[in-house]
């Protein structure tokens, strides 16, 4: 007769003991769980007592049935009262609200407990079994039934709120118990209540309190956390290379135009040592941006048509530049055979080379440093370019080369103290290689020299190579000059909506030699006047601004009727260069992004690209 109830039993103590011996944290909902269980343990206990007591009514002191009875009966309810309790705690994540809907909906269960005590309880005896019965526990299943209905109908109206795979078992156990429930009192004798008590505490224990699903909510809440921080770390670093690089604009680009004039050589030097050092901190913000982006996973890489032999000259100048007085010999072994015109992402090749060139020349008191690029393999329309940064150096030590790659690492520090750089240089390098299908490797012996190599796969555009690089003339007047536009636009009429009143003088001043007609406005509210008193070829267009910023400019902008409006080339300007604001911009419907310190070079190039051809005069 108590086989169901010892089943029953011996579930519910299986849970409780993987329950109780894991070490969990002391919430709110734990305690309830652990109420819940000691509680359905207490009932099953006398819900087995006084079906033998009730069957051996004259073996039983009345006193002692009706209390084993009050007992069990009182045990249900309070289980079920506790059930309602806990799926409040599924709901409410404030622990204190899930505490006022409680306290709130334990006025039933406590007048229950009183009329228990008060009302009616007599046995019925019947050829299948003797049961229960009276006016107590009516009451006990009335108010089963309410909290069985109260529960569901919680889940139901805040079922969005609930974790699905929480909510669809929890409401079906308590769907089970209430037609339990209601089966039991309509058949006394069936006494199949503990069913769906065991039922329930089976659905709260595999959904929400195992130790697996526990370590996943864990893990959840950490993910979640971690994004968090990354979110806050991205503002920051959002926020740091706006407020940087604004004033950098300034440094660097008055720099590069004080360096179009003669200067003494001593004043030369010191704009040079200017512009050096400019350029050095620019290269420590991209570094932490860079290293943000790869390790958030945001970092894309963008192909495009590139001419080789151009950027091998800008990188032979800048290594030069970076070598000044020191003795070291910078060699370029360039493959005739390269391909002149290639298609892939010029940028991060060039950083990446240009880190490994500066790493040698930084480790390398004297000797020489060799680039060698040559093309290994080919395949149709596709060339596997082979680069190598090889230095006389001092060489890394073998037990070195495994952290070598590291972020923030240095390795061989005593030998190194003094040598500037965030240790992010090579730990990037590596990263955008593999980004771009190839694999950064270094060789090494310590004291004579070290060689850095990799090898893309890139693609072929036409049949010209590039030939033996011309000799260039590197002294800081030639370079500047390289640095210049080659073209005039005198007829070019150009808006600039800038509000920084530094920044307007640093652009007008770096586009003085083109010659071009520029008009400024404060912020967007002013170029909207502007644009409609008259039509401009281009629109330099500022990021943040006060009164309207440049994306609503440029929604509103775009939004104007005439199709002259939707067509304007509008190019952004912004200190901002964190990842996704390019895509950004040309997403609300900019046709370019110039990034703050400008680069004449960039510049030159965009005004090429998006001016009217017939405004451009070749020098």
């Amino acid at each position: 007769m108590i086989k169901l109830q010892i089943g029953c039993m011996m579930i519910l103590l299986f849970i409780a003991v993987i329950y109780f011996s894991v070490k969990r944290v002391n919430t709110y909902s734990h305690k309830i769980f652990s109420a819940s269980l000691c509680v359905t343990i207490f009932y099953l206990t006398f819900d087995m007592i006084t079906v033998y007591t009730v069957n051996h009514l004259e073996m039983i002191v009345p006193w002692r049935n009706w209390l084993y009875h009050i007992l069990f009966l009182g045990s249900l309810m309070l289980e079920i009262y506790i059930c309602f309790s806990y799926t409040t705690t599924l709901i409410y994540e404030d622990e204190e609200t899930a505490r006022r809907k409680n306290r709130r909906y334990s006025i039933p269960v406590i007048c229950a407990f009183a009329g228990l005590l008060l009302l009616p309880l007599y046995y019925v005896e019947t050829p299948r079994g003797n049961y229960s019965w009276g006016a107590a526990v009516f009451m006990v299943y009335f108010v089963i039934v309410i909290y069985l209905l109260l529960a569901g109908l919680e889940l139901i109206c805040h079922w969005k709120r609930v974790n699905p795979k929480k909510r669809s078992l929890v409401l079906l156990a308590y769907t089970i118990q209430l037609v339990i429930s209601c089966y039991q009192a309509l058949v006394p004798t069936s006494l199949i209540a503990c069913i769906g008590i065991t039922m329930i505490n089976l659905a709260f224990f595999l959904t929400v309190e195992s130790p697996d699903v526990h370590l996943i909510e864990r893990l959840k809440e950490e993910k979640e956390r971690a994004d968090e921080a990354n979110e806050a770390k991205s503002v920051f670093l959002s926020n740091m290379s706006h407020e940087i690089r604004t004033p950098m604009n300034a440094i660097v680009g008055l720099t590069e135009v004080l360096l179009r004039k003669d200067w003494p050589q001593e004043e030369t030097g010191y704009l040079m040592n200017i512009q050096s050092s400019g350029n050095a901190l620019l290269s420590l913000i991209n570094d932490l941006l860079d290293f943000s982006k790869i390790e958030a996973g945001k970092f894309v890489i963008s192909e495009d048509t590139y001419d080789i032999a151009q950027m091998l000259r800008d990188i032979r100048i800048i290594g030069k530049t970076r070598i000044g007085d020191r003795p070291i010999k910078l060699e370029m072994d360039i493959d005739a055979a390269v391909p002149a015109l290639l298609y892939g992402d010029a940028l991060r090749i060039r950083q990446v080379i240009l880190n490994l060139m500066n790493n040698a020349i930084k480790f390398t008191d004297g000797g020489t440093v060799t680039l060698t690029v040559k093309v290994t393999q080919r395949r149709e329309e596709k060339a596997k370019l082979f680069v190598s940064v090889r230095d006389t150096g001092q060489g890394i030590r073998q037990e070195d080369l495994q952290k070598l790659f590291d972020a923030f690492t240095q390795v061989d520090i005593k030998k190194n103290r003094g040598k500037e750089g965030t240790g992010l240089g090579l730990a990037i390098s590596r990263q955008l290689v593999e980004l771009m299908g190839g694999e950064l490797q270094v060789e090494s012996e310590y004291g004579k020299g070290s060689e850095f190599f990799f090898a893309l796969w890139q693609g072929v555009c036409g049949d010209e190579t590039i030939g033996d690089l011309e000799a260039t003339d590197d002294s800081g007047k030639k370079r500047h000059m390289m640095r210049s536009s080659g073209f005039r636009a005198p007829e070019a009429h150009v808006l600039l909506v800038e509000d920084n009143l530094v920044n307007q003088q640093v652009v007008l001043a770096m586009l003085g030699p083109l010659q071009m007609k520029i008009d400024i406005a404060e912020n967007g509210q002013k170029a909207l006047e502007k644009i409609q008193e008259k039509r401009y070829d281009l629109i330099f267009m500022d990021h943040y601004m006060p009164v309207m910023d440049g994306v609503e400019t440029t929604v509103a902008i775009r939004s104007m009727e005439d199709e002259y409006y939707r067509k304007v080339p509008i190019l952004a300007l912004t200190a901002d260069a964190v990842a996704g604001v390019k895509e950004h911009f040309l997403k609300i419907g900019m046709n370019d992004f110039l990034a703050k310190p400008m680069d004449m070079r960039d510049v030159c190039e965009k005004l090429r690209k998006w001016l009217p051809a017939d405004l451009v005069i070749e020098k």
